[in-house]
């Protein structure tokens, strides 16, 4: 976590929550998967990892005129290939919802596609944040965004000459919500505050 910032993770539910701020020189939190040291994931046949987030069911609180608890708009999402704790993080990031924080839309099911490219070469590569595509039926809402681009970091610094991202061995993912995005940029759509999610599923595609 950063400065005063702190976060929950429920494994049975899969509910994400905590409060995030920039007090004491923090303004970001995380979780992150762990496994055993002699297991990972070979994703050469996939085409990358799709997450499925929504907002958590009652008696989490709806964002509505109500109350004040933060859907996260844009998480950075992390992905780890190496069991080096502070090794390579082959990062992305992708906007969960545009709407203003104070909307009181009951928002639906959002689907991130990580695609296994990465910056420089790869199975893809290519620029930009994310394409969306949206489905609507009569009880709820499903948008799926695709992310473009996996870029090598540190410490949320770019990693110039990286070796390439290795799909036969992926150790880990990883979720950060946070002020800051790569080389000291500021992310546009952070806010401040009690926040929550429900990760509904991890697969790959």
């Amino acid at each position: 976590m950063g400065g005063a910032s702190y976060s929950t993770w429920d494994q049975a539910t899969g509910v994400w929550q905590g409060t995030v701020t920039d007090d004491n020189n923090g303004g970001f939190v995380g979780i992150r998967s762990t496994q055993p040291l002699d297991l990972s994931w070979d994703l050469t046949q996939c085409t990358g990892l799709e997450f499925t987030f929504r907002r958590p069911p009652p008696p989490f609180p709806n964002n509505d005129k109500n109350n004040n608890k933060i859907f996260p708009r844009r998480l950075k999402v992390v992905v780890r290939d190496s069991i080096d704790f502070n090794g390579i993080a082959w990062s992305t990031t992708v906007d969960l919802d545009d709407k203003n924080k104070n909307s009181d839309n009951k928002y639906g099911v959002v689907q991130v596609r990580v695609p296994l490219f990465f910056k420089g070469g790869g199975k893809g590569g290519g620029g930009g944040r994310s394409s969306t595509t949206t489905t609507r039926t009569t009880t709820t809402t499903t948008t799926t965004k695709t992310t473009t681009l996996l870029i090598p970091t540190r410490f949320a610094r770019t990693i110039p000459n990286a070796p390439p991202l290795n799909a036969s061995h992926i150790t880990g993912v990883q979720l950060v919500y946070s002020k800051f995005e790569l080389d000291g940029q500021l992310n546009a759509k952070f806010d401040q505050g009690d926040f929550g999610l429900q990760l509904v599923q991890l697969r790959a595609y």
